[in-house]
């Protein structure tokens, strides 16, 4: 059947985003099937341009390409790629803000979100602001943790007692840990919460 040109320049735009997501999860494929070895510095230099690339991709109102550029970025955010040196700032903050604008907290890409944020504050010096870690402990995947423990908030918590960041409410989220670590049937949790408490004693003014 022939098209007009009319009706070709209108579903451009729909078959791009389409085009995109297609590009992302292929990438995210190639990624999670190859060995990323950090000692290969010819593949360092070929996946560092991705960095910025995929930091633009986050600026779109389609939440497919969303997902799937966090996806992307939190792997290639364990390599030591150059271009996080002044990338990861960047990123760290559209990924604050995608979360928080987040309608629904258990969404894949709110989850994609926090990972993303956890894999940050492992793998390279990207720290957050007194602020935004209020902002982040207050949502309703912390606010509900003893009643729907999720493994990605207790993820970045840890992650987060790991860089000893300190606002009042810290305190509130951490009772609900070690209630959650007795009162948990799950193993895994049990243990997440044991390590999330036992730093904190360590680390942080308990008067």
């Amino acid at each position: 059947k022939r098209r007009s040109a009319s009706q070709i320049l209108r579903t451009r735009p729909v078959c791009s985003h389409l085009i995109t997501v297609f590009a992302l999860e292929l990438f995210d494929n190639r990624m999670k099937s190859m060995k990323l070895d950090t000692s290969n510095l010819e593949l360092l230099s070929k996946l560092d341009p991705f960095v910025k690339l995929l930091g633009s991709c986050l600026t779109t109102k389609y939440e497919d390409i969303l997902s799937a550029s966090l996806r992307c970025l939190t792997r290639l955010v364990r390599l030591p790629l150059p271009s996080l040196a002044s990338e990861a700032d960047k990123i760290k903050a559209t990924s604050l803000a995608i979360a928080e604008s987040s309608v629904n907290a258990n969404s894949p890409l709110m989850e994609a979100c926090l990972r993303l944020l956890v894999v940050l504050l492992q793998s390279t010096k990207v720290t957050l602001s007194s602020e935004q870690v209020h902002m982040l402990v207050l949502f309703p995947l912390f606010l509900d943790l003893e009643r729907n423990p999720s493994s990605v908030a207790l993820s970045l918590l840890k992650a987060i007692v790991r860089r000893k960041l300190v606002v009042p409410e810290i305190y509130d989220v951490i009772l609900r840990v070690a209630e959650l670590m007795v009162t948990s049937q799950v193993e895994s949790v049990q243990k997440k919460c044991s390590q999330i408490l036992l730093q904190f004693l360590r680390e942080y003014d308990l008067t």
